[in-house]
């Protein structure tokens, strides 16, 4: 009313409204698209991992893992057990007996000419078509391998055909295979002397030279033997084994001269 002193109340204005996640939010994006970048309003939802692959992984290499478990230690008995065959003493099989022989250069030979040297031992005949020439042979590769390393050792060969093999038949025979005579020797002797011999060897011998039988009628070892130098028998060595003398060679590094 007009002159009653009263003031007319002016319109109040509209309350300002905090500025709350909204506008903060609404902010950004006017910033973004205004840089020309849109960005994500919310950060991305990275996959969680789960522990499930790592069990499925660990199932597929469990076989593996538990096989090299069970192989690693065996393997390592397998070694120490090699290891401890090679360092023990080689066993004593027997004892040659005294003999009397003479070579291929018709020189006598006694035994005791071996004494105090390891020598290694095979019993052939020089018509022999099948494992004579297969003993002789590995004979010969002892002798070059001795040779090359300077080993002390010494290469017997005695004739179980001693009616046939002369000294002048060994000696050809023993030409044949390049045997040096101060290290390979081929004894004869008479049938019983050779005979004996064999016995004290504990190889096998059956049969007498027959030329219309097979095999000259003569069955005899195919081993070669290693002997100590007081005698011993220490060991039998399958001609049929590939490469026997280097297993021959390592058993003469466990007796040295003994």
């Amino acid at each position: 009313m007009i002159g009653s002193g009263l003031t007319k109340p002016e319109p109040t204005s509209k309350r300002a409204r905090p500025r709350g996640r909204r506008s903060e939010r609404s902010n950004g994006i006017a910033h973004a698209l205004n840089l020309g970048v849109a960005r994500p309003m919310f950060p991305p939802m990275l996959p969680t991992s789960t522990s499930r692959p790592r069990r499925g992984r660990l199932r597929r290499w469990w076989p593996a893992l538990a096989a090299t478990a069970v192989l690693v230690p065996a393997l390592s008995l397998s070694a120490l057990r090699q290891q401890a065959a090679r360092s023990a003493p080689l066993p004593i099989l027997g004892r040659v007996t005294d003999f009397a022989l003479v070579d291929q250069s018709n020189a006598p030979v006694a035994r005791t000419a071996f004494d105090g040297e390891p020598w290694i031992a095979s019993f052939v005949f020089t018509r022999c078509p099948l494992v004579c020439p297969r003993l002789s042979d590995h004979m010969r590769a002892l002798q070059a391998l001795a040779q090359r390393g300077d080993a002390k050792i010494h290469l017997v060969t005695f004739s179980i055909d001693p009616e046939h093999d002369t000294p002048a038949v060994l000696g050809a025979y023993a030409d044949g295979y390049g045997a040096d005579r101060r290290r390979w020797s081929f004894l004869t002797g008479s049938e019983g002397s050779i005979q004996q011999v064999v016995r004290s060897f504990s190889v096998a011998l059956e049969g007498t030279a027959d030329p219309t039988k097979p095999d000259f009628g003569i069955m005899h070892s195919g081993h070669l033997v290693l002997v100590d130098g007081q005698a011993r028998i220490r060991g039998y060595y399958p001609s049929a084994e590939n490469g026997v003398e280097s297993r021959i060679l390592a058993d003469l590094e466990r007796i040295g001269t003994s």
